[in-house]
């Protein structure tokens, strides 16, 4: 399009939104794929190689875009953008050729509505599940509150500069974790994983809305974004292990919308809560600004603050809960089971 001279706002949305839904039928074709190729003992290291790519595309691709812009312009950027269709293919190709050795299609009829109420029965006719389901929205409820808040409250403190190199640090953070998940792996003990996880970034949420110094919160956001690795590809195994191989497509497409749930909901109230809620109450002159104030500190964004320290002692106390459930107990035997049966 910019070969050609097409400049046109509303043609180059609508190509984004089709580049986006295409997408969207990817991702979770790609994470259904895992499950026919891989033993279930691989099924974390590739979690972590899967958030590996997701965190890289944060950190790596903005400076190698950047580098090559600066030199070469926008043209060399947008054929090697085309190229990856090469890369895809052949992966598509090869990973086709294995999965023919290993099932074979029932059906070869494409039935939306049934598919769609087909994986949505296979996720609703397990508590567990569910329950894995809300944890996954509420896991991205708290990186978008993250996400959305973080520059705001740091830029009254700092600025933009620093905040860029603190946003690269935690990127950092998640390509660490990912990186060691990928080559250990999580092989039992999940639900402890989880658990840990979360009330390590309850934990670390909350220390970053008490300081206010500029070190300790870049220290602390590369420990909460190294986390966030760990409880998702947790999730993704106990996920993976309990639902039916014949519907892993269909119900990964529901878990990848349901799961994003968190973020729409994060990007939607966080906002409005900071501008009318919370940062009135820890203004100078506020009705929190002389006992939390005290503690938090006042200002015109540290009702921010006092948002992340609430979403973080919230994380702290649902954290037990995660290794209590006899549900979520059930679907960690049904992981270990199934990694001896293959």
């Amino acid at each position: 399009m910019i070969s050609m001279g097409i400049n046109n706002i509303p043609v180059i949305c609508i190509w984004v939104f089709l580049s986006s839904c295409f997408a969207a039928i990817l991702d979770p074709a790609y994470k259904a794929v895992v499950t026919d190729l891989l033993t279930p003992e691989e099924y974390s290291k590739a979690g972590g190689l899967v958030q590996l790519a997701s965190s890289a595309k944060f950190l790596l691709s903005p400076i190698f875009a950047g580098l090559i812009y600066q030199i070469f312009g926008i043209y060399l950027i947008l054929i090697i953008d085309m190229c990856t269709f090469f890369t895809t293919l052949f992966t598509v190709a090869y990973s086709g050729k294995v999965m023919n050795e290993c099932q074979k299609i029932k059906d070869s009829k494409v039935q939306v509505i049934k598919d769609i109420v087909e994986g949505y029965k296979e996720l609703t006719q397990t508590k567990g599940i569910k329950l894995l389901l809300i944890l996954s929205i509420v896991i991205t409820f708290y990186v978008g509150i993250i996400e959305t808040m973080i520059k705001p409250m740091l830029l009254e403190l700092t600025d933009s500069s620093t905040l860029g190199v603190i946003l690269s640090l935690s990127a950092i953070g998640m390509l660490i974790s990912s990186l060691v998940l990928g080559v250990k792996g999580i092989k039992k003990n999940y639900l402890k994983a989880l658990s840990l996880s979360f009330l390590f970034m309850g934990i670390t949420i909350a220390v970053i809305g008490c300081t206010t110094n500029i070190i300790w919160i870049a220290v602390i956001a590369f420990l909460f974004f190294l986390t966030i690795p760990v409880s998702n590809v947790c999730l993704d195994v106990l996920m993976r292990c309990n639902i039916n191989k014949d519907t892993q497509g269909r119900a990964w497409g529901l878990i990848s919308f349901i799961s994003q749930l968190g973020y729409i909901i994060a990007y939607a109230i966080s906002g409005v809560l900071a501008d009318y809620v919370f940062n009135p109450l820890l203004y100078k002159n506020g009705a929190l600004a002389d006992s939390v104030g005290k503690i938090l500190g006042t200002g015109s964004e540290r009702g921010i603050a006092l948002m992340l320290v609430i979403c973080g002692i919230s994380m702290v106390i649902l954290s037990p809960l995660l290794k209590s459930g006899k549900s979520l107990k059930q679907m960690e035997t049904n992981c270990l089971d199934y990694n001896v049966e293959d």
